[in-house]
């Protein structure tokens, strides 16, 4: 570059002229990996520029910016609030829901699947719901009835599931189907796969019947299988299936999905008695048995209200790169809990 003229310039600085400063809880510094482009004093130096009374620093997994933190709040005269963005893996995920002192072997059990216009039990509805009640490793009954949801069915679940409008056309309302459901169920241990989806859809359909929520014993055979099979690559109902040589006729149908499941609890029952897990009420002893640190962690922004709040917070990220790091540090959900104080 060739200059032949050039000008001195002083350029207008971005100011806060908010009468209600705010106070950032979100901040990553140069010290979180591959994520911040500004050091943490120069973020401190800014905020107080503004106005601003405190500002929070939430590296992902790490807490290296807290002295340099600490002596930039020192200097320009702002609080820092000291924190981190973790990295959490779920390992209290309950593998059973109303516990009762039940016999599994002894037990019956109504294994049930339902297939839905999309995710949300409150947004989206039955389409198809399937049960089978078994006893002693038998199907003893099967309930099956699809479910007009007053809608069109979006191409994603129809591609998903191979339930069309043609199907449900003139079959009973959803919330008829529920009642159907109910009855059909009567007091057994009610089992599905992934079972917190099917019963949040039975809990919101019960509601607007006005019936209580769920109050069966539940078993969740996702969450059984990571404690029964740690060593799986991942618990999906196909996966399990192959496992064991069940026949899953066609993936994401009611029907099919249901009597793969139940010859699928059967096995995991007579499984569960050799680890001596007799009882429905013993499950939860063995939460978070499973290989959990393959799970899919998510984020959890942590900040510290006391001194008693900063050693947890210590002791967290301590354990999260010594006992339980895998790609990334994490923290499982018991562990938080129990150094919440603070």
């Amino acid at each position: 570059m060739i200059a032949n003229d050039f000008n001195q310039i002083t350029p207008s600085t971005r100011v806060d002229t908010a009468e209600e400063k705010r106070v950032e809880l979100h901040t990553h510094s140069t010290m979180s990996q591959m994520d911040g482009l500004v050091s943490v004093g120069q973020y401190v130096e800014q905020a107080a520029k503004w106005g601003h009374s405190a500002v929070a620093i939430t590296d992902h997994g790490v807490v290296q910016a807290f002295p340099e933190a600490y002596n930039a709040s020192k200097k320009h005269g702002i609080n820092v609030i000291f924190g981190m963005e973790a990295n959490i893996v779920d390992d209290g995920v309950p593998i059973a829901y109303n516990s009762d002192h039940r016999h599994l072997l002894e037990e019956e059990y109504v294994v049930f699947d339902v297939e839905t216009t999309g995710l949300s039990a409150v947004y989206n509805t039955v389409i198809e719901l399937a049960a089978v009640k078994i006893k002693n490793g038998e199907i003893v009954d099967t309930y099956e009835s699809f479910a007009d949801p007053k809608e069109p069915i979006s191409a994603t679940i129809i591609e998903l599931t191979g339930i069309t409008d043609d199907m449900v056309q003139g079959a009973p309302d959803p919330l008829e189907v529920l009642k159907q459901f109910r009855e059909f169920a009567g007091d057994a241990t009610i089992v599905a796969h992934n079972a917190s989806f099917d019963i949040g859809f039975l809990n919101v359909g019960y509601k607007k019947l006005g019936f209580t929520e769920v109050k069966n014993p539940v078993i969740d055979t996702l969450e059984l299988g990571r404690f029964l099979y740690p060593e799986l690559k991942n618990h999906r109902l196909n996966t399990l299936c192959k496992k064991f040589d069940i026949e899953l006729v066609s993936h994401h149908r009611a029907i099919y999905d249901t009597q793969a499941t139940a010859y699928l609890l059967w096995k995991m029952v007579k499984d569960a008695a050799e680890k001596e897990v007799f009882y429905h009420d013993e499950l939860n002893n063995h939460m978070g048995q499973g290989n959990f640190h393959r799970q899919r962690p998510f984020h959890c922004t942590i900040l510290v209200t006391s001194q008693e709040g900063l050693k947890n917070l210590y002791k967290l990220v301590s354990m999260s790169h010594l006992h339980y790091y895998f790609r990334t540090p994490r923290i499982p959900r018991s562990q938080l809990s129990k150094h919440r104080e603070g």
